[in-house]
Protein backbone atom coordinates (compact mmCIF):
# COMPACT_ATOMS: atom_id res chain seq x y z
CA UNK A 1 0.00 0.00 0.00
CA UNK A 2 1.48 3.39 -0.91
CA UNK A 3 2.12 6.35 1.41
CA UNK A 4 -0.92 8.93 2.11
CA UNK A 5 -2.99 5.95 0.75
CA UNK A 6 -7.02 6.92 2.60
CA UNK A 7 -7.47 3.19 4.33
CA UNK A 8 -3.66 3.89 5.46
CA UNK A 9 -4.55 7.46 7.11
CA UNK A 10 -7.94 6.10 8.39
CA UNK A 11 -6.47 3.15 9.93
CA UNK A 12 -4.02 5.62 11.81
CA UNK A 13 -7.00 7.86 12.99
CA UNK A 14 -8.82 4.43 14.21
CA UNK A 15 -5.45 3.80 16.28
CA UNK A 16 -5.13 7.11 17.78
CA UNK A 17 -8.87 7.55 18.98
CA UNK A 18 -8.26 3.25 20.29
CA UNK A 19 -4.86 4.90 21.99
CA UNK A 20 -7.25 7.97 23.32
CA UNK A 21 -9.86 5.83 25.15
CA UNK A 22 -7.60 3.77 26.74
CA UNK A 23 -5.22 6.64 28.31
CA UNK A 24 -8.21 8.24 29.51
CA UNK A 25 -9.88 5.12 31.64
CA UNK A 26 -6.27 4.23 32.80
CA UNK A 27 -6.40 7.93 34.18
CA UNK A 28 -10.15 7.16 35.50
CA UNK A 29 -8.55 4.15 37.21
CA UNK A 30 -10.92 1.89 34.91
CA UNK A 31 -9.52 -0.97 32.80
CA UNK A 32 -10.68 -2.60 29.41
CA UNK A 33 -13.20 -4.92 29.14
CA UNK A 34 -11.64 -8.81 29.26
CA UNK A 35 -8.56 -7.20 30.95
CA UNK A 36 -6.96 -7.47 34.27
CA UNK A 37 -6.23 -4.61 36.39
CA UNK A 38 -3.21 -4.80 37.98
CA UNK A 39 -3.62 -4.69 41.88
CA UNK A 40 -2.33 -1.83 43.53
CA UNK A 41 0.21 -2.22 46.25
CA UNK A 42 -1.67 -2.71 49.84
CA UNK A 43 0.56 -0.79 52.52
CA UNK A 44 1.89 -3.10 55.30
CA UNK A 45 0.06 -2.22 58.68
CA UNK A 46 1.70 -0.88 61.49
CA UNK A 47 2.40 -3.72 64.26
CA UNK A 48 0.47 -3.58 67.58
CA UNK A 49 2.98 -2.05 69.28
CA UNK A 50 3.49 0.79 66.80
CA UNK A 51 0.04 1.20 67.19
CA UNK A 52 -0.14 0.79 71.32
CA UNK A 53 2.91 3.58 70.86
CA UNK A 54 0.65 6.13 69.23
CA UNK A 55 -2.40 5.08 71.67
CA UNK A 56 -0.74 5.53 74.60
CA UNK A 57 2.44 7.92 73.85
CA UNK A 58 3.11 7.87 77.67
CA UNK A 59 4.49 4.03 77.40
CA UNK A 60 6.27 4.13 74.26
CA UNK A 61 9.47 3.69 76.14
CA UNK A 62 8.29 0.60 77.63
CA UNK A 63 6.92 -0.27 74.63
CA UNK A 64 9.83 -0.02 73.03
CA UNK A 65 11.32 -3.13 74.04
CA UNK A 66 11.72 -5.16 71.78
CA UNK A 67 13.26 -9.19 71.53
CA UNK A 68 13.69 -12.09 69.09
CA UNK A 69 12.16 -15.40 69.17
CA UNK A 70 13.24 -19.09 68.49
CA UNK A 71 11.04 -21.54 68.02
CA UNK A 72 10.96 -24.66 71.07
CA UNK A 73 8.83 -27.02 73.01
CA UNK A 74 8.15 -28.47 76.25
CA UNK A 75 6.19 -31.16 77.47
CA UNK A 76 3.27 -30.67 79.73
CA UNK A 77 1.25 -33.20 80.93
CA UNK A 78 3.29 -35.67 78.65
CA UNK A 79 2.88 -33.84 75.40
CA UNK A 80 5.53 -31.94 73.50
CA UNK A 81 3.93 -28.43 72.73
CA UNK A 82 5.23 -26.34 70.26
CA UNK A 83 5.95 -22.52 70.91
CA UNK A 84 8.62 -19.63 71.31
CA UNK A 85 11.52 -18.64 73.78
CA UNK A 86 12.76 -15.54 73.69
CA UNK A 87 16.44 -15.73 71.91
CA UNK A 88 19.60 -15.46 73.79
CA UNK A 89 20.75 -11.63 72.92
CA UNK A 90 18.21 -8.92 73.13
CA UNK A 91 17.53 -6.84 70.07
CA UNK A 92 19.34 -3.39 69.65
CA UNK A 93 16.86 -0.36 69.13
CA UNK A 94 16.30 0.35 65.73
CA UNK A 95 18.76 2.72 63.98
CA UNK A 96 22.11 1.94 65.73
CA UNK A 97 25.43 1.73 63.79
CA UNK A 98 26.79 -1.46 63.17
CA UNK A 99 29.73 -0.70 65.65
CA UNK A 100 26.76 1.01 68.43
CA UNK A 101 25.00 -2.27 67.93
CA UNK A 102 27.64 -4.45 68.48
CA UNK A 103 28.62 -2.49 71.62
CA UNK A 104 24.82 -2.01 72.98
CA UNK A 105 24.85 -6.23 72.51
CA UNK A 106 27.90 -6.43 74.34
CA UNK A 107 26.86 -4.41 77.62
CA UNK A 108 23.37 -6.20 77.11
CA UNK A 109 25.64 -9.50 77.59
CA UNK A 110 27.28 -8.44 80.48
CA UNK A 111 24.04 -6.94 82.68
CA UNK A 112 22.06 -10.41 81.85
CA UNK A 113 21.33 -11.99 84.80
CA UNK A 114 22.92 -15.44 84.97
CA UNK A 115 20.01 -17.35 86.23
CA UNK A 116 17.06 -14.75 85.69
CA UNK A 117 13.65 -14.83 84.45
CA UNK A 118 12.93 -16.74 81.58
CA UNK A 119 9.63 -18.06 79.36
CA UNK A 120 8.18 -19.95 77.30
CA UNK A 121 5.35 -18.67 75.35
CA UNK A 122 2.80 -20.90 73.47
CA UNK A 123 1.90 -20.88 69.76
CA UNK A 124 -1.91 -21.04 70.84
CA UNK A 125 -2.67 -18.51 72.96
CA UNK A 126 -5.29 -20.73 75.11
CA UNK A 127 -2.29 -23.18 75.90
CA UNK A 128 -0.32 -22.57 78.70
CA UNK A 129 2.22 -20.02 79.41
CA UNK A 130 5.35 -20.96 81.14
CA UNK A 131 7.85 -18.71 83.37
CA UNK A 132 10.16 -19.96 84.89
CA UNK A 133 13.28 -18.80 87.55
CA UNK A 134 16.09 -21.28 88.28
CA UNK A 135 14.46 -24.84 89.64
CA UNK A 136 10.58 -22.81 89.61
CA UNK A 137 8.54 -22.91 87.48
CA UNK A 138 4.60 -21.95 86.58
CA UNK A 139 2.03 -22.83 84.25
CA UNK A 140 -0.49 -19.96 83.93
CA UNK A 141 -3.13 -21.24 81.41
CA UNK A 142 -5.83 -18.51 80.22
CA UNK A 143 -9.71 -20.03 80.38
CA UNK A 144 -12.35 -19.17 77.79
CA UNK A 145 -9.78 -17.78 75.60
CA UNK A 146 -10.01 -18.15 71.83
CA UNK A 147 -7.16 -20.35 70.33
CA UNK A 148 -5.40 -18.09 68.26
CA UNK A 149 -1.90 -18.32 66.94
CA UNK A 150 1.00 -15.68 68.15
CA UNK A 151 3.46 -13.69 65.89
CA UNK A 152 6.36 -11.58 66.54
CA UNK A 153 5.44 -7.74 65.52
CA UNK A 154 8.20 -5.33 65.74
CA UNK A 155 10.06 -7.58 68.50
CA UNK A 156 7.27 -8.29 70.60
CA UNK A 157 4.98 -11.87 70.88
CA UNK A 158 1.41 -10.42 69.61
CA UNK A 159 -2.03 -12.74 69.93
CA UNK A 160 -4.59 -10.84 67.82
CA UNK A 161 -7.53 -11.61 69.40
CA UNK A 162 -7.41 -13.72 71.98
CA UNK A 163 -10.50 -12.68 73.59
CA UNK A 164 -13.04 -10.32 72.50
CA UNK A 165 -12.11 -7.12 71.23
CA UNK A 166 -8.90 -7.64 72.94
CA UNK A 167 -5.25 -8.66 71.74
CA UNK A 168 -2.63 -9.72 74.11
CA UNK A 169 1.62 -8.74 73.32
CA UNK A 170 4.08 -10.29 75.27
CA UNK A 171 6.99 -7.73 75.74
CA UNK A 172 10.54 -10.01 77.49
CA UNK A 173 13.32 -8.53 79.01
CA UNK A 174 15.19 -6.94 81.36
CA UNK A 175 14.56 -9.52 83.77
CA UNK A 176 10.59 -9.58 83.47
CA UNK A 177 7.99 -10.95 81.16
CA UNK A 178 5.10 -8.96 80.53
CA UNK A 179 1.90 -8.86 79.07
CA UNK A 180 -0.25 -6.03 77.77
CA UNK A 181 -4.01 -6.33 76.84
CA UNK A 182 -5.24 -4.30 74.66
CA UNK A 183 -8.90 -3.85 75.40
CA UNK A 184 -10.23 -2.22 72.05
CA UNK A 185 -13.98 -1.26 72.91
CA UNK A 186 -16.83 -2.29 75.44
CA UNK A 187 -17.07 -5.25 74.18
CA UNK A 188 -14.06 -7.00 75.62
CA UNK A 189 -14.33 -9.00 78.54
CA UNK A 190 -14.01 -7.54 82.07
CA UNK A 191 -12.82 -10.86 83.97
CA UNK A 192 -9.70 -13.06 82.93
CA UNK A 193 -9.45 -15.84 84.30
CA UNK A 194 -6.49 -18.31 84.49
CA UNK A 195 -5.55 -21.62 86.40
CA UNK A 196 -1.63 -21.56 87.72
CA UNK A 197 0.04 -24.92 88.45
CA UNK A 198 3.13 -24.57 90.40
CA UNK A 199 3.07 -28.10 91.57
CA UNK A 200 1.60 -29.49 94.89
CA UNK A 201 4.19 -28.19 97.29
CA UNK A 202 3.44 -24.40 95.78
CA UNK A 203 2.37 -21.52 98.17
CA UNK A 204 0.00 -18.75 95.82
CA UNK A 205 -0.66 -16.06 98.14
CA UNK A 206 -1.46 -12.28 97.71
CA UNK A 207 1.04 -10.07 98.99
CA UNK A 208 0.19 -6.46 100.58
CA UNK A 209 0.73 -4.31 97.60
CA UNK A 210 -1.74 -5.98 95.32
CA UNK A 211 0.34 -8.66 93.73
CA UNK A 212 0.16 -12.48 93.96
CA UNK A 213 2.94 -14.76 95.03
CA UNK A 214 4.04 -17.99 93.85
CA UNK A 215 6.20 -19.50 96.11
CA UNK A 216 8.21 -23.16 95.59
CA UNK A 217 10.96 -25.02 96.92
CA UNK A 218 12.88 -23.81 93.92
CA UNK A 219 12.39 -20.54 94.16
CA UNK A 220 9.51 -17.67 94.68
CA UNK A 221 8.08 -15.93 91.46
CA UNK A 222 5.94 -12.79 91.38
CA UNK A 223 3.08 -10.77 89.61
CA UNK A 224 3.18 -7.66 90.28
CA UNK A 225 0.06 -5.55 91.13
CA UNK A 226 -1.69 -4.78 87.95
CA UNK A 227 -2.37 -0.97 86.62
CA UNK A 228 -4.17 0.10 83.54
CA UNK A 229 -4.27 3.29 81.19
CA UNK A 230 -7.28 4.47 79.08
CA UNK A 231 -7.63 6.16 75.83
CA UNK A 232 -7.07 9.79 77.74
CA UNK A 233 -3.80 8.94 79.35
CA UNK A 234 -5.60 8.63 82.78
CA UNK A 235 -3.58 5.79 84.71
CA UNK A 236 -5.81 3.72 87.53
CA UNK A 237 -4.69 0.85 89.80
CA UNK A 238 -8.41 0.60 91.39
CA UNK A 239 -9.67 -0.17 88.27
CA UNK A 240 -8.07 -3.33 87.99
CA UNK A 241 -6.64 -5.64 90.73
CA UNK A 242 -6.35 -9.59 90.62
CA UNK A 243 -8.45 -11.63 92.81
CA UNK A 244 -7.14 -15.57 93.73
CA UNK A 245 -9.46 -18.43 94.43
CA UNK A 246 -7.62 -22.17 95.78
CA UNK A 247 -7.66 -24.51 93.32
CA UNK A 248 -8.81 -28.12 94.77
CA UNK A 249 -6.75 -30.67 96.76
CA UNK A 250 -3.68 -30.77 94.75
CA UNK A 251 -5.16 -29.07 91.63
CA UNK A 252 -3.73 -25.59 90.24
CA UNK A 253 -4.86 -22.14 91.75
CA UNK A 254 -7.84 -20.20 89.94
CA UNK A 255 -6.57 -16.76 89.16
CA UNK A 256 -8.94 -14.16 88.25
CA UNK A 257 -7.33 -10.40 86.55
CA UNK A 258 -10.94 -8.21 87.69
CA UNK A 259 -11.84 -4.87 85.59
CA UNK A 260 -13.72 -2.13 86.95
CA UNK A 261 -14.37 0.12 83.40
CA UNK A 262 -16.50 2.35 84.90
CA UNK A 263 -15.59 5.92 84.01
CA UNK A 264 -12.92 4.90 81.63
CA UNK A 265 -12.42 5.78 78.51
CA UNK A 266 -12.18 2.97 75.41
CA UNK A 267 -9.19 1.77 74.41
CA UNK A 268 -7.81 0.15 78.00
CA UNK A 269 -4.39 -1.31 78.04
CA UNK A 270 -3.35 -3.44 81.38
CA UNK A 271 -0.32 -4.39 82.35
CA UNK A 272 0.26 -7.37 84.39
CA UNK A 273 4.37 -8.36 84.94
CA UNK A 274 5.97 -10.92 85.90
CA UNK A 275 9.06 -11.12 88.03
CA UNK A 276 11.47 -13.16 90.62
CA UNK A 277 11.94 -12.71 94.06
CA UNK A 278 15.99 -13.29 94.12
CA UNK A 279 19.51 -11.94 95.68
CA UNK A 280 19.66 -9.61 92.42
CA UNK A 281 18.07 -6.95 90.61
CA UNK A 282 15.75 -8.31 87.92
CA UNK A 283 17.04 -5.44 85.61
CA UNK A 284 20.22 -4.17 85.35
CA UNK A 285 19.92 -0.52 85.66
CA UNK A 286 21.93 2.63 85.81
CA UNK A 287 20.82 6.56 86.42
CA UNK A 288 17.88 5.40 88.81
CA UNK A 289 17.17 5.91 92.09
CA UNK A 290 17.27 3.80 95.56
CA UNK A 291 15.12 5.23 98.85
CA UNK A 292 14.83 4.00 102.43
CA UNK A 293 11.72 3.13 103.13
CA UNK A 294 9.85 3.52 106.63
CA UNK A 295 9.49 -0.29 106.28
CA UNK A 296 13.36 -0.65 106.22
CA UNK A 297 13.41 -2.00 102.58
CA UNK A 298 14.32 0.06 100.15
CA UNK A 299 13.35 1.37 96.55
CA UNK A 300 14.68 1.33 93.10
CA UNK A 301 13.62 3.36 90.25
CA UNK A 302 13.60 4.13 86.36
CA UNK A 303 16.86 4.04 84.98
CA UNK A 304 18.26 3.23 82.18
CA UNK A 305 19.01 -1.14 81.15
CA UNK A 306 19.42 -3.03 78.22
CA UNK A 307 16.15 -2.69 76.90
CA UNK A 308 16.71 1.50 76.95
CA UNK A 309 14.62 3.62 79.60
CA UNK A 310 12.60 1.59 82.44
CA UNK A 311 9.79 2.17 83.84
CA UNK A 312 10.10 -0.77 86.70
CA UNK A 313 10.67 -0.60 90.20
CA UNK A 314 12.01 -3.12 92.90
CA UNK A 315 12.05 -3.56 96.56
CA UNK A 316 14.88 -5.00 98.47
CA UNK A 317 13.85 -6.68 101.69
CA UNK A 318 17.49 -6.57 104.09
CA UNK A 319 16.00 -8.73 106.69
CA UNK A 320 15.82 -11.62 103.53
CA UNK A 321 18.63 -9.93 101.36
CA UNK A 322 15.86 -10.49 98.67
CA UNK A 323 14.66 -8.44 95.63
CA UNK A 324 10.88 -8.45 94.55
CA UNK A 325 9.22 -6.78 91.76
CA UNK A 326 6.93 -3.87 92.91
CA UNK A 327 4.15 -1.32 90.88
CA UNK A 328 5.73 0.66 87.74
CA UNK A 329 5.91 4.40 86.94
CA UNK A 330 3.30 5.62 84.29
CA UNK A 331 6.78 7.20 82.87
CA UNK A 332 9.66 5.56 82.08
CA UNK A 333 12.64 7.65 83.29
CA UNK A 334 16.40 8.22 84.06
CA UNK A 335 18.10 10.98 85.95
CA UNK A 336 15.16 11.88 88.65
CA UNK A 337 14.98 12.47 91.76
CA UNK A 338 13.02 10.36 94.49
CA UNK A 339 12.51 11.51 97.64
CA UNK A 340 10.64 10.10 100.84
CA UNK A 341 7.79 12.01 102.31
CA UNK A 342 6.60 12.48 105.69
CA UNK A 343 3.42 10.01 105.20
CA UNK A 344 6.13 7.20 103.59
CA UNK A 345 5.14 7.40 100.15
CA UNK A 346 8.02 8.51 97.91
CA UNK A 347 8.23 11.68 95.28
CA UNK A 348 9.70 10.82 92.10
CA UNK A 349 9.99 13.95 89.63
CA UNK A 350 11.52 15.16 86.42
CA UNK A 351 14.49 12.87 84.64
CA UNK A 352 14.37 12.02 80.92
CA UNK A 353 12.50 9.51 78.47
CA UNK A 354 14.79 8.85 75.96
CA UNK A 355 12.71 11.30 73.77
CA UNK A 356 13.00 14.20 75.95
CA UNK A 357 13.33 15.97 79.53
CA UNK A 358 10.20 15.15 81.70
CA UNK A 359 7.85 17.32 84.02
CA UNK A 360 5.65 14.98 85.27
CA UNK A 361 5.93 13.95 88.88
CA UNK A 362 3.95 10.23 90.34
CA UNK A 363 4.06 9.52 93.72
CA UNK A 364 4.52 5.89 94.96
CA UNK A 365 2.37 4.06 98.07
CA UNK A 366 4.25 1.43 99.59
CA UNK A 367 1.28 0.18 101.34
CA UNK A 368 -0.57 -0.62 97.92
CA UNK A 369 2.50 -0.81 95.90
CA UNK A 370 0.85 1.71 93.55
CA UNK A 371 1.98 4.84 91.60
CA UNK A 372 -0.22 7.94 90.88
CA UNK A 373 0.81 11.10 89.07
CA UNK A 374 0.95 14.27 91.34
CA UNK A 375 0.80 17.02 88.87
CA UNK A 376 3.82 18.54 86.82
CA UNK A 377 6.92 21.47 86.99
CA UNK A 378 6.33 24.33 85.57
CA UNK A 379 9.86 23.51 83.55
CA UNK A 380 11.11 20.09 82.57
CA UNK A 381 14.52 19.01 84.00
CA UNK A 382 17.04 16.72 85.24
CA UNK A 383 20.24 17.34 86.94
CA UNK A 384 18.11 18.60 89.46
CA UNK A 385 17.96 18.04 93.19
CA UNK A 386 14.75 17.69 95.53
CA UNK A 387 14.68 18.22 99.34
CA UNK A 388 12.65 17.13 101.55
CA UNK A 389 12.01 20.66 104.03
CA UNK A 390 10.69 21.12 107.46
CA UNK A 391 7.38 21.60 106.84
CA UNK A 392 7.19 18.55 104.61
CA UNK A 393 7.01 20.45 101.23
CA UNK A 394 9.54 19.53 98.47
CA UNK A 395 12.16 21.77 97.15
CA UNK A 396 13.67 21.10 93.44
CA UNK A 397 15.97 23.32 92.74
CA UNK A 398 17.87 23.76 89.32
CA UNK A 399 19.09 21.35 86.74
CA UNK A 400 18.76 21.11 83.30
CA UNK A 401 15.80 20.62 80.26
CA UNK A 402 18.35 20.17 77.11
CA UNK A 403 18.96 23.21 76.03
CA UNK A 404 20.65 24.76 79.50
CA UNK A 405 20.68 24.98 82.51
CA UNK A 406 18.53 26.21 85.08
CA UNK A 407 18.37 28.69 88.13
CA UNK A 408 14.57 28.14 88.65
CA UNK A 409 13.27 26.45 91.97
CA UNK A 410 9.78 24.55 92.12
CA UNK A 411 8.03 23.71 95.40
CA UNK A 412 5.09 20.87 96.22
CA UNK A 413 3.12 20.79 98.76
CA UNK A 414 1.93 16.35 99.42
CA UNK A 415 -0.90 18.56 101.52
CA UNK A 416 -2.36 19.83 98.22
CA UNK A 417 -0.45 17.77 95.52
CA UNK A 418 0.43 21.17 93.98
CA UNK A 419 3.48 22.91 92.96
CA UNK A 420 4.30 26.69 92.76
CA UNK A 421 7.37 28.75 91.68
CA UNK A 422 9.30 30.32 94.39
CA UNK A 423 12.79 32.58 94.65
CA UNK A 424 15.44 31.28 91.65
CA UNK A 425 18.99 30.78 92.19
CA UNK A 426 21.50 33.26 91.48
CA UNK A 427 23.58 31.07 89.10
CA UNK A 428 21.96 28.48 86.87
CA UNK A 429 22.85 25.50 87.76
CA UNK A 430 23.11 21.29 87.21
CA UNK A 431 24.34 18.10 89.33
CA UNK A 432 24.59 20.22 92.08
CA UNK A 433 23.79 19.25 95.49
CA UNK A 434 21.15 20.44 98.14
CA UNK A 435 21.24 19.99 101.64
CA UNK A 436 18.53 20.95 104.47
CA UNK A 437 20.19 22.76 107.33
CA UNK A 438 19.10 22.88 111.28
CA UNK A 439 17.68 26.23 110.21
CA UNK A 440 15.54 24.57 107.73
CA UNK A 441 17.46 26.68 105.25
CA UNK A 442 18.89 24.38 102.05
CA UNK A 443 22.18 24.95 101.26
CA UNK A 444 23.42 24.35 97.26
CA UNK A 445 26.40 23.49 96.70
CA UNK A 446 29.20 23.72 93.49
CA UNK A 447 27.69 22.16 90.45
CA UNK A 448 27.76 23.01 86.41
CA UNK A 449 26.76 26.25 84.76
CA UNK A 450 27.29 26.30 81.18
CA UNK A 451 25.51 23.36 78.77
CA UNK A 452 27.86 21.87 75.56
CA UNK A 453 25.44 18.80 75.03
CA UNK A 454 27.50 16.40 77.74
CA UNK A 455 27.85 18.00 80.76
CA UNK A 456 30.97 16.78 82.11
CA UNK A 457 33.06 18.64 79.16
CA UNK A 458 36.02 20.51 80.55
CA UNK A 459 34.76 23.90 79.47
CA UNK A 460 31.75 22.86 82.05
CA UNK A 461 33.99 22.14 85.25
CA UNK A 462 33.91 25.51 86.80
CA UNK A 463 33.61 26.33 90.57
CA UNK A 464 30.43 27.81 91.74
CA UNK A 465 29.73 29.37 94.88
CA UNK A 466 27.49 28.30 97.27
CA UNK A 467 23.68 29.37 97.70
CA UNK A 468 21.69 29.26 100.77
CA UNK A 469 17.80 28.69 99.84
CA UNK A 470 15.69 30.42 102.45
Amino acid sequence: MEAGHPLQSRARTRLSALLCIVLTLSLWGLAPVGRAQAALPTPEAPSLSAQLRAAFPALAPQLAARASFAPATRDVAGQALAGLVPAADPLPPEGMLPAERAAWLAMARRSAPADGLSAFFPQRFSDPLIVSQGAAQVRLQALDAASVAGAVEDGALVYREAYPATDSVYLAGDGQVKELLYLRDAGAPTRFAYTLDAGADAQVTRDGAGGVRVATAGGTLTIAAPWLVDATGRRSTDAVRWELAPGRADGPARLTLALDPAGLAYPLLIDPTWGTITNTLASARTDHTATLLASGQVLVVGGSGSSGYLSSAELYDPATGNWSATGSLATARRRHTATLLASGQVLVVGGSDGSGYLSSAEVYDPTTGSWSDVGSLSTARQYHTATLLLDGTVLVVGGSDGSGYLSSAERYDPATGSWSPTDSLASARGIHTATLLASGQVLVVGAIECYTGFPAHPCCLRRLRTRIVP
